[in-house]
């Protein structure tokens, strides 16, 4: 045989056995692969970092729908103000507000009902004209602090989201969406992943 060929046989085998061996204290975490000796991790000692490209690259785009997080807030809103009313009314006691009976919930609506009208405005409605005072501004800040008074009449009260509220409640709900997939994300621990 041509003594050429036993030359680039011997290089070929020489840098498949350093590339084994520079790739060998990267994959000690593989079980169907021996644990590198420490003298091959001591001279190797650079090591693959398996971050998403070599996982299976991955990109997702998530949209946070902050239209119906601000609906939800309102109804969460709508539901806990009807049940303060219920109170400033003496229709329900201060035990009965976190869990109000069907019997009492009835018996307030009777009085006064909430209805949702757009994303951003409640509107309240009293049997008894009388009864408005009760939604004092002292009593919007304790327990409605989202909303405030846009008009009275008859009875009536609408009580709008103020515009710089809206703004902030997005913005929450975009950075609580992104923290939480940042969490599940570092759960799962993997590196070089950014969420934006």
């Amino acid at each position: 045989m041509d003594r050429g060929w036993y030359a680039r046989f011997s290089l070929l085998l020489v840098a498949v056995v350093a590339g084994w061996l520079a790739l060998w204290p990267s994959l000690d975490a593989l079980e169907a692969v021996p644990p590198a000796p420490q003298l091959v991790k001591d001279v190797f000692k650079g090591r693959i970092s398996p971050g998403l490209d070599i996982k299976g690259g991955l990109r997702l785009m998530y949209e946070v729908d902050t239209d119906r997080y601000l609906e939800t807030q309102r109804d969460r809103d709508a539901t806990r103000l009807l049940r303060h009313l219920g109170q400033e009314l003496g229709v329900l006691s201060e035990d009965e507000v976190d869990s109000p009976s069907d019997e009492k919930i009835a018996e307030l609506k009777q009085r006064v009902t909430v209805q949702m009208a757009g994303q951003r405005t409640i509107v309240v409605t009293f049997a008894n004209e009388a009864d408005v005072e009760a939604l004092s501004r002292k009593f919007l800040r304790e327990n409605l602090p989202n909303f405030g008074k846009q008009s009275t009449r008859r009875g009536e009260v609408k009580l709008v989201m103020p515009e710089e509220r809206i703004a902030e409640m997005r913005d929450k709900a975009v950075e609580q969406a992104v923290r939480t997939i940042s969490n599940r994300i570092d759960n799962l621990g993997l590196r070089e992943a950014t969420t934006t």
